[in-house]
């Protein structure tokens, strides 16, 4: 070890290198020490990507206290290998760090999330619970976007607790982002009635109000589906949560469109001129989506002739693919005589697709 120690102090880089992974390769109890003492002085950057790699193959428990000084350093290499070491540390590192979670200052709190987070483990998710009551909001967000990525519906009740009680713009988000990975249906009712008491969507600060459709499209009943599309009366301002709403919601629950009124909110989105374009052809892919069975063929025609009527060239392929989606003589023609007339190639080149389509389908 002697001899290893003095490798470690040399000025050539590579002995150093060699110095670390033979240090690492003897798996001493003790064999962490030098090596957390040298990466808090190593310069070199390859080098020290050594350390920290040796030291997670390590039992570092003897440096636990050097290693979380590290938490303090003002070197951001010093505090993201604290977090990776401490992370692959176990159930060992889950002990010490559980003990520091009361620690002063709240940017070391959240590096304590941070190491836990990367453990992984379900013992950690008590303690990262624990962080979302943290005086810091920061702290709070933190917990509450690790408790989603590790899918911890425990939590859940915790996380509308603190919903109703906060006023931190940036903490309401995250818990409503959270909760679209982690809820369920049974818990929509407890969030519209907290960030929307009187009913009113549009009452809603609209900062909140994608997290807050997108939540219910991701885990509310059918019925909060269609109560939210309903209360959206803004199409104009607010058509994009609109879509975003009957998108997800198709492809969570399938053929959705038998409902009229998703039907008739999709539709207006797609006949009103003054939606934006692409927001209208988004709708369209939700209702022309080979899964859809519900529309009849007369729908599909009547809404392609409204955008035909529009005169809008930007309308022109969405409208191709409802008359493919109608599939009729007629529309095979006016599909064929807009392939003729345009100089767009993508225009005529989703022509000839949907003829294929229409004829392969007779």
């Amino acid at each position: 070890m002697e001899n290893l120690m003095k490798a470690l102090q040399s000025e050539d880089e590579a002995d150093r290198l060699y110095a670390v992974e033979d240090i690492a390769e003897l798996g001493t109890s003790d064999a962490a020490i030098p090596l957390i003492y040298q990466l808090a002085r190593e310069g070199s950057e390859a080098v020290k990507n050594s350390v920290v790699f040796a030291l997670c193959h390590l039992d570092c428990r003897q440096v636990y206290e050097q290693l979380f000084d590290f938490f303090t350093s003002t070197d951001a290499f010093l505090r993201n290998a604290a977090v990776t070491i401490f992370g692959a540390g176990g159930e060992e590192a889950v002990a010490y760090l559980t003990s520091k979670l009361d620690y002063q200052d709240r940017e070391v709190r959240k590096l304590v999330l941070d190491a836990l987070f990367e453990i992984g483990s379900p013992e950690t998710l008590l303690v990262i619970r624990a962080g979302i009551y943290d005086e810091s909001p920061n702290v709070q967000i933190t917990a509450v976007e690790y408790l989603g990525r590790l899918n911890d519906d425990e939590a859940v009740d915790d996380m509308i607790s603190i919903l109703s009680e906060t006023d931190e713009p940036m903490l309401k988000a995250a818990i409503l982002e959270t909760l679209s990975m982690v809820g369920k249906a049974e818990n929509i009712q407890d969030v519209l009635d907290i960030m929307m008491p009187d009913g009113d969507v549009m009452g809603v600060d609209s900062f909140y109000l994608a997290p807050l459709t997108d939540l219910t499209a991701k885990v509310g009943s059918i019925e909060h589906i269609i109560k939210m599309l309903g209360a959206i009366e803004n199409i104009e301002l607010y058509g994009a949560e609109v879509v975003n709403i009957i998108d997800t919601a198709c492809k969570r629950m399938g053929d959705i469109f038998n409902y009229d009124e998703i039907l008739d909110k999709t539709r207006e989105i797609i006949i009103t001129p003054e939606v934006a374009a692409y927001i209208r052809y988004e709708a369209v892919k939700c209702i022309v989506h080979r899964g859809t069975r519900s529309v009849s063929g007369p729908e599909y025609q009547v809404i392609a002739r409204s955008l035909l009527d529009e005169n809008n060239s930007e309308m022109l392929l969405p409208a191709v693919r409802l008359l493919a989606r109608s599939g009729t003589d007629e529309d095979l023609a006016e599909i064929e005589e807009l392939a003729a007339n345009t100089e767009d190639n993508d225009l005529r080149e989703l022509c000839e697709e949907m003829k294929k389509g229409i004829i392969n389908a007779i």
